[in-house]
């Protein structure tokens, strides 16, 4: 099976599948022919994420290129233009995965979007609409058309059947990767220096699956964290919005290049109730042992209950009307009584 936006890519998946090419294949082909039929959401300008499973086991391919080394006095990003770019590095992520996992080559996989380049292909109406109200078409880029008009756009095919002849190198050396330069704030020395490379993805459990994301420079563990933490609530949807919320907090924080996140998904974390939030805002409280917890924060008004076998908190409301004896009476834990402007927290001791 292959999904994409596009029917043309979603039909060079399928083609490449049938010629015997595998998932890796099939996706790099999808993703060349999507450059050219829905240009102004993707190229290979951009970068490349992927997860592999194969053979028991799962590898992340990060091909997100950096920022320029050299960036002097006022050179400073901007949202759009010259100075807004990073190293393309979507086209090295495509040989990598090709080379680690392809069956067919990638001259073979990028069949299908130079054809196309070249003979030119109707513009659907997704394409249209974001070609029609894209705020910054670069200069010399064709303007926007009508769905159903037919398009071609030679030189990206002409530039990816170089990249098919000559590999990733014939994309970052040459006149493309001189064309780059010249049209940017990046130097030779940037696109020399780069490769995509493969890593560990991270991963939590969450109701009997394992869930895999990219490690930064994406946010991926900002999926997992927010997992991890509702794993541990009641599941409402205030719950899921304040998880996402502190998961998001965290990986705006802590996610940039290079760096280790793996402490936001550790169990300890995990045991965190999204109530912990009011920690943040400079609230204290104090410190209460139940079982294998140790609690701090806040509930509200209510009484704060634990289920010393689960861990789990008792939602507050549901025990505000039961006296503390019928509370202990079915097994639970009184861990504190809380005010307004307290907060809680679940930690593993």
């Amino acid at each position: 099976m292959v999904a994409t936006s596009q029917t043309t890519a979603t039909a060079a998946g399928l083609r490449i599948l049938r010629r015997g090419g595998n998932a890796a294949d099939a996706a790099i082909a999808a993703a060349a022919v999507l450059c050219v039929t829905e240009p102004l959401a993707t190229g290979p300008g951009g970068d490349l994420f992927a997860l592999v499973f194969t053979g028991g086991h799962a590898e992340a391919i990060d091909a997100a290129g950096p920022a320029p080394q050299r960036i002097e006095g006022s050179l400073v990003p901007e949202r759009y233009g010259a100075r807004s770019v990073d190293v393309p590095g979507a086209v090295a992520g495509w040989a990598l995965l090709s080379e680690r996992h392809g069956r067919l080559g990638l001259d073979a996989c990028l069949a299908d979007a130079i054809e196309i380049a070249a003979a030119g292909f109707a513009v659907g109406p997704r394409c249209a609409g974001s070609w029609a109200t894209a705020p910054n078409v670069p200069e010399g880029f064709p303007q926007a058309h009508r769905p159903g008009a037919l398009v071609r756009l030679p030189q990206l095919g002409e530039t990816l059947a170089t990249i098919a002849r000559e590999g990733s190198v014939g994309f970052y050396g040459g006149r493309i990767g001189e064309a780059i330069c010249a049209a940017s704030w990046l130097e030779p020395d940037d696109l020399d220096g780069f490769a995509a490379r493969v890593a560990e993805p991270l991963s939590v459990a969450y109701q009997g699956h394992t869930v895999l994301e990219l490690g930064p420079p994406t946010q991926g563990v900002a999926a997992l964290e927010g997992l991890a933490l509702l794993a541990h609530t009641e599941q409402t949807l205030g719950d899921r919005i304040n998880c996402c919320r502190l998961a998001l907090e965290d990986a705006f924080r802590e996610v940039r290049d290079g760096a280790d996140v793996r402490k936001l998904i550790e169990p300890e974390r995990w045991c965190s109730l999204v109530t912990y939030a009011d920690e943040r805002q400079g609230h204290t409280g104090q410190i209460y042992k139940a079982d294998n917890w140790t609690y701090v924060g806040r509930t509200g008004p209510y009484p704060a209950w634990i289920d010393p076998v689960t861990g789990r908190q008792v939602a507050p409301k549901a025990t505000v009307n039961r006296t503390k004896a019928q509370m202990e009476a079915l097994g639970y834990v009184k861990i504190g009584s809380f005010h307004k402007h307290k907060y809680t927290k679940v930690v593993a001791r």
